[in-house]
């Protein structure tokens, strides 16, 4: 196995390609490479036996926030040291979800697509976990959705297999590895591993095997198992997205960890910029819970009476300065709907029964409504939830246990959101009192 560097000058490139791919001998080089010409070269070659795997970060996509590209990770792996391992996975989970990637080098659509017209395998080999990893329920499923929607689609290659597990040892606790769609994840096994356990497991020996990936601890893993098996092949060490030009900014870097921990959103470099400007910009964060307290002023005018009626949902939140919130849905006994409901009459959107104020802003919920409807035996009643009611400002607002509940139940993205923004101020609360 050898290490051989391309791109310095073009002569010494051309004379490399020429021994490698003239020689009969090749088995088991690297080579470097910054861009995909050489790599389009090399798979020209190929027949149809051979097998094409790439790595899924840094090779065919990255991130477009600089803290989770290549530059930013020794401080990112630094910050998330903080944290035990559940906290850990619940956040990298949720920035995962949150934020945006591109593709690395927008040819690789095309140089997928040529692969397929020539009737050669391509798969994507990817260290990640399996299963539910923190709030992504299917990470497998969840990596082949975000290379769709750049464009990626790999089920061509093995389109009779729709999931395949690869098995494990039932007596180690592991992430076990999975095949989706196109997409083999390795959950807690190294690449070389996981890659060997799927070509036996589809009985399958590849006339060569081409692996591409940034990382060189990943090439050796899997130059190492094919070795063994005696599978000709070669390994770029592809560093399109490592050689980017990119400053970190640390202070932004900050902003965006803070932000995340107190709100739950994961903000874009773009985002964080415009969000910093406005922390530093008294007025405008002013303007912002000025808004919040404009929709609790419409409540106030509406003369509810006290012990009849609790502001639900975001409220909580927004009278807090927690978010910025949209509508105020309130919830209210069966005596005070009859009230509303003969004065303002009742709306029915998808079988969710509500009643619309005159401002607009205000909404009372009623019969089928999520936050209406008793779950299960230990779900607290209308009733419970408007006498357990916390007055802040003048408003009844629902405690946050009971907000707490049944966002959980919900689970919708803005709820999970929602559900981290509340534990991290009950957790800086109780840390501020002691």
């Amino acid at each position: 196995m050898g290490f051989i560097g391309l791109g310095m000058k073009n002569f010494v490139s051309i004379f490399i390609w020429t021994f490698l791919f003239v020689s009969t001998q090749l088995f088991g080089a690297i080579i470097h490479v910054p861009n995909l010409d050489v790599i389009e070269k090399c798979i020209s070659d190929l027949d149809e036996d051979a097998l094409v795997v790439f790595d899924v970060v840094n090779t065919l996509l990255v991130s477009n926030d600089r803290i989770l590209a290549p530059c930013g990770d020794a401080y990112f792996q630094k910050f998330m040291k903080n944290f035990g391992q559940e906290e850990r996975i619940a956040l990298r989970s949720r920035i995962l979800l949150q934020s945006k990637v591109s593709l690395v080098d927008e040819k690789i659509l095309k140089f997928l697509n040529q692969l397929k017209q020539n009737n050669i395998k391509v798969i994507a080999l990817s260290a990640m976990p399996t299963g539910q990893y923190g709030l992504i329920l299917n990470a497998e499923q969840w990596r082949v959705k975000q290379l769709a929607s750049l464009g990626i689609y790999l089920d061509w290659s093995f389109p009779e297999i729709d999931s395949l597990i690869l098995d494990n040892d039932p007596h180690e606790k592991k992430a076990v590895p999975i095949f989706k769609r196109g997409v083999l994840a390795t959950g807690d096994y190294q690449k070389g591993k996981v890659l060997c356990a799927f070509l036996k497991k589809m009985r399958w020996k590849p006339s060569k095997v081409i692996f591409i990936d940034d990382k060189m601890e990943y090439i050796d893993s899997v130059e190492y198992e094919l070795d063994k098996e005696n599978i000709e092949h070669i390994s770029f060490h592809y560093t399109a997205a490592t050689d980017r030009s990119c400053h970190l900014d640390q202070r932004l870097a900050d902003f965006q960890f803070d932000y995340l921990m107190h709100h739950g959103d994961w903000l874009s470099d773009q985002e964080a910029k415009n969000k910093m400007n406005m922390s530093e910009n008294p007025q405008k964060m002013d303007a912002m819970l000025q808004k919040n307290r404009k929709k609790f002023a419409a409540v106030k005018k509406l003369e509810l009476p006290i012990g009849q009626y609790a502001i639900t949902g975001s409220g909580a939140l927004g009278i807090r300065n927690l978010r910025k919130i949209g509508d105020v849905d309130i919830i209210v006994t069966a005596e005070l709907w009859n009230v509303l409901a003969a004065k303002y009459g009742v709306t029915d959107e998808t079988g969710v029964k509500k009643i619309v104020f005159p401002n607009g802003i205000v909404e009372a919920l009623g019969g089928c409504s999520f936050y209406t409807e008793k779950k299960d035996p230990d779900a607290p009643t209308i009733a419970d939830r408007i006498t357990h009611a916390e007055i802040i400002e003048g408003l009844p607002f629902e405690s946050l246990e009971h907000v707490l509940y049944y966002k959980r139940k919900m689970g919708r993205e803005k709820d999970v959101r929602d559900v981290l923004i509340i534990e991290e101020w009950q957790k800086s609360k109780r840390v501020n009192t002691r």
